[in-house]
């Protein structure tokens, strides 16, 4: 037998048994302790043990049942939910999108249809999926006056010409397309107005095209960033097409988080005449070789299908960027940063050529190449593919603070520490905010996601829900999930209340 006496102290609310050495009770802080154990046997004979002890307090929420989007299919995925946001304009109304097409209002607790993009464009292409059709949309932020609202599509090649594209020579798979309407009258719940083109990219491959617009929610008039749009560009498939290295170049869009003005411009460049104009503070803007784009923002992404502003305190963007065969990451959006794809995923090197699928130790020069690493990343043993989420400022106390995202395929929701995340960017590939999961509260039993979905669709083999998240102006956050067509919300357990 053993006795086991505490030197120092642990953290409130734990306390260590001196007869078996375990340590139990209910933490009441998060966060790291270091102290002493002495430990003495049955003959005198005495050790001491310096120990750190972390302690991490589970969290929870409750998952609330919204509203069942209107079915695009008689079969699974019963709809293509993607994006939800709400309107700047003080109604309270929300909007989510289908890729197949149709865009929905959310008014008063009614649904309703407020234009449909597959009815709008005679070459609109909604298949096979991979973020095909109806992909993103985003509210100008004086959308109450001017009405604009923007819109990413993909389309069959047909007669109209695309103004960006590959940097070789190859077969047009689909184009990716930008898209400016104006709203006759913002308040109407019917959209009436016109329409102007901004951006059309001839894509290679059917995967990872144009996946997000957004506008900086923190900008306001007179802020440089105010009224710029931010559009997530993946890598067109470059590797399935053989063509790595275009991700690595800045003479094509692939990989990129662009930034625009579209109000700015015209502009010539190449013969062609671009309806929107490059912002002066762009990291590539005034670049003296004329090949580079000076839309690009940041380059050496996979798939950075969202991006995100906390917009309480702190203000950074994150962009959660889709990996190929191990690692899921989130990324702090930096001007000018180059994050690695196709020669690192997660904090790993990886040489396509060889085996996209695998991962590497990073060689010993790594800091030469100047590569921008994650804040927070998870392997493939926990999901398969990044949800990209939002910093929670909503009703849910002990996520305050909390980067809140998810897996897509497993529908597993994630959170990690904001400041945490903030502190990882600090030029160190292995400095990495720790990542954990939100336990989930239905209908007042502890569920998974996946097993809620499930139950809705009647289907115990289901394997995929295909989570998105959505996020109001209050800072509410809405789960969705195509296979069965459920918006849901994140509130407070009972306790929180």
């Amino acid at each position: 037998p053993y006795t086991w006496t505490l030197i120092g102290s642990l953290p409130d609310g734990l306390s260590l048994d001196s007869a078996s050495g375990e340590i139990s009770g209910t933490p009441t802080v998060e966060g790291s302790e270091a102290f002493t154990v002495r430990v003495e046997d049955s003959l005198g004979a005495m050790a001491e043990v310096s120990l750190s002890l972390a302690v991490i307090i589970a969290r929870s929420a409750m998952l609330e049942d919204f509203m069942e989007i209107p079915l695009s299919s008689p079969s699974l995925p019963l709809t293509r939910i993607n994006v939800l946001r709400e309107a700047p304009d003080g109604s309270g109304r929300l909007f989510v999108n289908d890729l197949r097409g149709p865009f929905y209002i959310i008014d008063g607790g009614s649904i309703n249809t407020y234009m449909d993009l597959s009815l709008n464009f005679a070459d609109f292409k909604p298949t096979p999926g991979l973020a095909s059709g109806f992909v993103s949309f985003a509210f100008h932020p004086e959308f109450a006056i001017n009405g604009l609202i923007y819109t990413v599509h993909t389309e069959y090649v047909g007669a109209t010409p695309p103004n960006l594209g590959p940097a070789f020579t190859t077969a047009i798979a689909q184009h990716s397309v930008v898209t400016e309407w104006t709203a006759s009258d913002p308040a109407s719940n019917t959209f009436s107005g016109s329409t102007r083109e901004l951006i059309r990219i001839a894509s290679p491959h059917q995967f990872h095209n144009l996946g997000e617009v957004a506008f900086n929610p923190n900008a306001n008039p007179g802020d440089e960033d105010y009224g710029l749009l931010y559009i997530g560009a993946g890598d067109f498939g470059s590797i399935e097409i053989s063509q790595p290295e275009q991700l690595q170049r800045l003479d094509t869009p692939f990989g990129t988080m662009l930034r625009i003005d579209p109000l700015g411009g015209p502009f010539m460049r190449g013969g062609i005449l671009y309806d929107y104009g490059i912002p002066p503070s762009n990291p590539f803007a005034n670049d003296l070789d004329p090949n580079v784009l000076g839309e690009i923002y940041a380059y050496g992404f996979r798939n950075g299908h969202r991006i995100a502003w906390d917009t309480g305190g702190t203000g950074a963007a994150l962009v959660s960027d889709i990996g190929q065969g191990n690692y899921e990451e989130v990324n702090r959006l930096i001007a000018g940063a180059n994050y690695g794809w196709a020669e690192r995923e997660g904090t790993f090197a990886i040489d396509v050529d060889v085996d996209p699928e695998s991962v590497l130790p990073l060689p010993f020069d790594d800091a030469t190449f100047g590569f921008t690493y994650p804040v927070a990343q998870y392997d493939h043993s926990a999901g398969q593919a990044i949800a990209g989420g939002f910093v929670y400022r909503g009703p849910v106390s002990s996520l305050e603070g909390k980067f809140v995202f998810g897996d897509i395929v497993t529908g597993r929701i994630f959170y990690a520490d904001v400041d945490e995340m903030l502190a990882a960017d600090d030029g160190d590939p292995t400095t990495i905010a720790n990542v954990h999961e939100l336990t989930l509260i239905h209908e007042g039993q502890q569920k998974t996601l996946l097993n809620i979905v499930r139950a809705v669709v009647n289907n115990s083999e289901l394997n995929r829900v295909d989570l998105r998240f959505g996020m109001d102006l209050h800072g509410q956050i809405y789960v969705t999930t195509k296979q069965d067509g459920y918006i849901r919300k994140l509130t407070p357990i009972p306790s929180e209340r």
